[in-house]
This record gives structure tokens, sequence and C-alpha cells, in this order.
């Protein structure tokens, strides 16, 4: 017997019925032609091409193991015939089971029963094994990538794309190889994505281009570019014209239009307004062990490379945070911060310090420091 049956379609359900229908039969069996039948049950039929049994693998005579059509397990019978007929049926000693196929030998004779050769096999593949789930997955990929392709969405290799059933694609997507998209998740009108981007449950807007890159349950918007190797997770919801560039990851923030995170950053819990400059690797520090707190930016702020915004926090519109600042206070609109150790330059450092430490592999042999018994 073929396991579940996950490829079948409302379509071939319909037309099963009615064929059951239209022929006047007490039962009739689904069955297919598989060019490698093992593990599947096998037709039985007689000199006129009438089916008479369905034969399990197991009790296959060694001439009836090259039939290759084979019991799909789908089969469309009358109650009232059914039950009696189940009453009939005996317990198979070599398994210590009862055949359900037993019901086309006991009831061909004194009931009408035909059956129906699925015109695409791959509909009613059983799924019995992690190797069939794979085969099965394949062919719904390209069930699904055929119905966006002839939608007018580009799709680049599709072999290597995976697309959930809920997704919605819009005329004139493309998507490049080694990309998943899943869940509920929306791309519209010229956006670009992959290659090498997982997108779940997430809006991505017109003309967005994400790049080797992950969104998760989030929403990007128009003209704005993502990746490569961005992060965006937990509602994270990035305006217009937004750059979001390579090793960023953005949790439950909204990002103003204009604004640039280009890289090494982490905004986590804020919000961001219009064209802020993110230089690389500065931080939101939205953690402090125990809860979770809220960063919230202005407009026009300019974020110097390696600041740390001790959340919870405000900056203010038109503000600069200098490079390498830790700004643990509130920042008012159109003030300069600055939140670090003066530097101090030694004078000789080197040369009084570092250097008569520094001894070269000759000096170290020519000096009793190192016996020759520790070589």
């Amino acid at each position: 017997m073929p396991g579940d049956v996950p490829l079948v379609t409302k379509n071939l359900i319909n037309k099963i019925f009615s064929a059951h229908d239209e022929m006047g039969n007490d039962l009739t069996v689904v069955s297919m032609i598989e060019e490698y039948p093992k593990g599947y049950g096998r037709i039985v039929r007689d000199e006129y091409g009438t089916i008479t049994g369905i034969i399990e693998e197991l009790d296959l005579l060694e001439h009836q193991k090259e039939i290759n059509e084979v019991n799909t397990g789908i089969y469309v019978v009358k109650n009232e015939v059914l039950f009696d007929v189940l009453e009939k049926v005996e317990l198979n000693e070599k398994k210590q089971e009862y055949y359900l196929t037993d019901i086309v030998k006991l009831m061909h004779k004194d009931y009408k029963v035909n059956s129906i050769v699925a015109r695409h096999p791959h509909e009613t593949m059983g799924v019995n094994d992690l190797y069939s789930i794979g085969i099965a997955e394949k062919y719904l990929r390209d069930y699904i990538n055929k119905k966006h392709m002839t939608n007018g969405v580009s799709i680049i290799n599709p072999e290597t794309v995976t697309i959930g059933q809920g997704v919605k694609l819009e005329k004139g997507v493309v998507i490049y190889p080694n990309t998943t998209i899943t869940g509920k998740s929306h791309l519209k009108t010229g956006s670009v994505v992959g290659p090498n981007t997982e997108i779940h449950n997430s809006i991505i807007n017109e003309k967005v281009e994400v790049r080797h890159s992950f969104i998760f349950n989030s929403e990007v918007g128009k003209n704005s570019t993502v990746g490569p190797f961005a992060h965006l997770r937990d509602k994270a919801l990035i305006g217009e014209s937004v750059r979001i560039g390579n090793y960023v990851e953005i949790k439950n923030s909204k990002i103003g239009n204009g604004t640039k995170v280009a890289h090494l950053s982490y905004i986590g819990d804020s919000e961001v307004g219009q064209r802020v400059n993110f230089g690389a690797g500065s931080i939101t520090v939205n953690y402090d062990g125990v809860l979770k707190h809220k960063t919230i930016i202005g407009d026009d702020v300019f974020i110097g490379c390696n600041v740390n915004l001790i959340a919870p926090i405000n900056i203010g519109d038109n503000v600069l945070l200098a490079a390498g600042s830790t700004v643990t206070s509130d920042v008012p609109t159109g003030y300069m911060a600055i939140a670090r150790n003066r530097q101090v330059n030694k004078e000789d450092y080197y040369k009084n310090l570092i250097r008569p430490k520094s001894k070269t592999l000759d000096e170290i042999l020519a000096s009793e420091e190192i016996k020759e018994e520790e070589w």
C-alpha cells in the first residue's frame, strides 16, 4: 500500500467522482503507471482488461513483479456495499493484517468494479520515506514555480527556488537562485530577491532589492536595498529608499525613509527617524539582562562609527553622535554628543617599553634563559 498522497488535486478528485457516477460503479480504483513499481501493490487484470484484484508487494509472484500498473490507494465505493464486503475480508497470515485491497477481489464478480488510470503519476504518488518526500517536494516546487512564471515572475534556476503555496508574487518580480519564500509573504512589482535569500511572512514592496539575506515577519518599503548578509526579524519595518547593508541586524524596529545602516550594526526595539546615518559598528543596546528597552532617534541624525546607544534613550533631530561614544543620556535636538575618554599619546613608548621585551631568536639562544634540554 502507498503512504499518504500529498499531491492529489481537487480537480483530479472531481474527475474521479464524475467517472464513478457516469460508469455506475460500485467500486472505482485509481491506479497509475509507475516505472519503478517496487513498494506498490500491483493491479491485476483478466484477459479482457477488467480489474480483478490488487496484490501487495509481499505477496507477489515472480512474474507479477514486472507489472507496472500500481495501486494509488484512492478508491470510491458505495457505503452500503463496502460494509457488507468488509466482513468477508480475511486476515493476511504473512503480515497479520487485514488488507483493504482485498475488497477488489471480493467485489469484482458480483458488483461493478472499474479503474481509472491517473494521467499524471506524480499526482497520486505515495510518500513512505524521506526520499519520496523529496520527490514529492520537487513536483510541488515545479508546479508552484511554473504558475508564477507563467504569470510574469522571472525565476532564475527555478529548480533551486522554493516558494510556499501561500506566497503572493506580483508580475515583474525577479527571483535569483537558492532562494526560499514562505508563509504569507507578498513580493510586489519590480522587487528583486536573491540569490541565497530567505523570506518568511514578510512584505517586500515595489523595486526593493534583497541579496544574500534573511527576512522574517517584517516589511521593506519601496526602493530600498537589503544586504548582502542582513537579518531583519520580528516586525522590522523598513521605510522607503532605505539602505540596509552587510552584516546588519534589525529587530522589532521602525526605520524611517532615507535612512542608511550600511554595515556591522544592530538596531533592536527602536524607532528611527528619516535620513539617519548609522556608522559602521553602531549599536542600540536594548537589553539590560532582564528587560528590553526602547531607543528613539529623530530625523537627520548622524551616528558615528562604533557608537553605543544605551536604552532607554531619546535622541532628538539634527544630532551628531561622535564616533566611539557610549551614549547613556538623552541628546536634545541640534546637539552634538561626545562620550569617550580623552586620547593620551605616550612618547617613546615603543623604544622604552616594547623593544626591550622583544628579543630575537638569536638573542634568546645566546642567553642562558633556555637550556638545551628544553628544545
